[in-house]
């Protein structure tokens, strides 16, 4: 489904580990904000657009939630 709403794959190799997937990921990246989430459902996508949205008007410079 992520392909299909315009998502690239990116494979980093080898298992090693999610920090060097986050790593491979970031660097392979194209654009101004990039959004990490896991799989466990602890997140909303629905949440992103009011998480970025500082971001997008400079009143911040990092967001997490």
């Amino acid at each position: 489904m992520a392909v299909e709403c315009g998502a690239v794959l990116v494979c980093h190799g080898g298992n090693c580990g999610k920090g060097e997937a986050l790593k491979t990921g970031f660097s392979k990246a194209k654009g101004d904000v990039i959004v990490t989430m896991d799989a466990d459902g602890s997140h909303l996508a629905e949440d992103i657009p009011s998480l970025i949205e500082p971001l997008l008007t400079s009143v911040v410079d990092y967001a997490c939630i």
